[in-house]
């Protein structure tokens, strides 16, 4: 899907994931990976259709497997991350990678990292890479002013339950208030479908409203099971997500002693 000149959005086989990938004058840069080796091929064949150049670097948004598995689809390429994401990835996913991969391939780890910010400069464009921690730590997104155009990674999930299990909600607000004032005009989430600014006020809003709701609950003296059923009510919870839920309305109720 095209979403702005030379910047196109990919979802995984399943849908449930996006990447992107920017051309330029010098090749390609990828905006993760996806979930799997096969998902990273299917990238691989978009970006070839439009360019025949290089891949030029790939960045890694986050540590969540889901949007890194499918970095062994591009052997040659640099991949760029915040020192965080490489850590997390260190800690948490060879293993995992090992148990899901049948074929038995290495996870591919960042080879530059950075913390706070970076950019790419190319041709007439320039890609901002900030961390903006919140959804998980080391989390960065990817401004190109030059397009009007935001990869967000997973501080947005557009229309879906967000994942929460590594977030710290706060700071996840901030985050998408700071989006919010680049006032760009295509707006790519982690999840869901792309769409203009309103994405970004939509996820904050129900994240603030969640937040609020939550404390609100627990501050009246509920324990953390009956919220857990009231919240995953009010906000049709998938099964899929329930216990992640509680771990998350454990960590609310510790905030409030």
């Amino acid at each position: 899907m095209q979403i702005a000149k030379d910047v196109h959005m990919i979802s995984d086989s399943q849908e449930t994931v996006n990447a992107a990938f920017v051309t330029t004058n010098r090749g390609a840069v990828i905006i993760d990976t996806m979930r799997q080796p096969s998902d990273g091929e299917l990238l691989f064949a978009h970006v070839r259709a439009r360019t025949a150049k290089p891949i030029r670097m790939v960045i890694n948004t986050h540590f969540h497997a889901d949007h890194v598995f499918g970095n062994a689809a591009f052997p040659t390429a640099p991949i760029i991350a915040t020192d965080t994401t490489r850590k997390l990835m260190e800690q948490q996913l060879e293993g995992a990678w090992k148990d899901i991969t049948a074929n038995r391939l290495e996870l591919r780890l960042p080879e530059i990292t950075f913390t706070g910010r970076m950019a790419l400069h190319f041709d007439q464009k320039t890609l901002f890479l900030r961390q903006l921690d919140g959804h998980a730590p080391g989390t960065l997104v990817v401004h190109i002013p030059q397009r009007s155009t935001i990869f967000t990674s997973d501080l947005v999930f557009a229309g879906r339950f967000p994942f929460m299990a590594d977030a710290n909600i706060e700071e996840w607000i901030e985050a998408l208030r700071y989006l919010e004032t680049l006032d760009s005009e295509h707006v790519i989430p982690g999840h869901g479908k792309p769409g203009g600014p309103d994405v970004l006020s939509t996820q904050r809003e129900w994240l603030e409203d969640f937040l609020g709701h939550s404390r609100d609950l627990l501050s009246r003296g509920l324990d953390v099971p009956q919220a857990l059923q009231i919240t995953a009510d009010k906000y049709e919870a998938p099964p899929s997500r329930r216990d992640m839920l509680r771990d998350v309305l454990t960590k609310i109720k510790k905030t409030l002693v």
